[in-house]
């Protein structure tokens, strides 16, 4: 809003956005609304018509047990993370918990083929990813040529040995986590062009 006096040129060049110096989103998103543990986040209707309900309470203990999951099986801060999810809990569990613990999420279309998936994944040097059933067969078909993916979870259906279980990480990680105060300006996502003639 302009001051009385004060022209829109004169506003503009005086504004400065007030940037602190630690900022974690996953923080910011989640955590800090989780006080109330009535406080509604997310209402998710499946396929079938199923309704869940998800408080700001409840997407900070799952992702703080996912962050330690995550940790404990290697993803570190500065890491890249790949979401390779459709909309659904699981991602915006997958992105705090990237979040919290200092990862850099990529999200990911679920309708990419193989060649979509691998430019990015390489091209990112994404340590680890999460996915579903429905698109698991990609990233397996593709992981011998990504040396730097060490970490590959599902969130549910037949999994390899090799492969992780999304459940079994939030069963088996505390719900108690400290996020990583990471600074204003590091880095938290990466998003690909879409639509190109060439590499994104």
């Amino acid at each position: 809003m302009l001051k009385p006096g004060n022209s829109y040129d004169e506003v503009c060049q005086s504004f400065r956005w007030e940037i602190p110096e630690h900022y974690n989103i996953g923080v910011d998103i989640c955590d800090r609304w989780a006080d109330r543990p009535d406080r509604l986040a997310l209402i998710f209707e499946n396929e079938s018509g199923q309704v869940e309900k998800y408080t700001f309470a409840d997407f900070k203990r799952l992702s703080n047990r996912l962050a330690n999951g995550l940790k404990a099986n290697g993803i570190e801060p500065g890491d890249r993370f790949g979401i390779l999810l459709p909309q659904c809990p699981q991602t915006a569990i997958s992105h705090i918990a990237a979040y919290k613990i200092g990862a850099i999420a990529i999200p990911m279309f679920t309708l990419f083929g193989t060649d979509a998936l691998s430019y990015r994944l390489a091209n990112s040097a994404a340590k680890g990813i999460v996915t579903d059933s429905a698109n698991l067969p990609k990233v397996l078909e593709i992981r011998d040529n990504l040396p730097d993916l060490k970490v590959v979870i599902v969130t549910r259906g037949e999994r390899p040995d090799q492969v992780l279980d999304f459940s079994e990480l939030i069963e088996k990680g505390s719900a108690d986590f400290s996020p990583l105060k990471t600074r204003a300006d590091d880095p938290a996502l990466i998003i690909y062009t879409s639509g190109t003639t060439g590499p994104p």
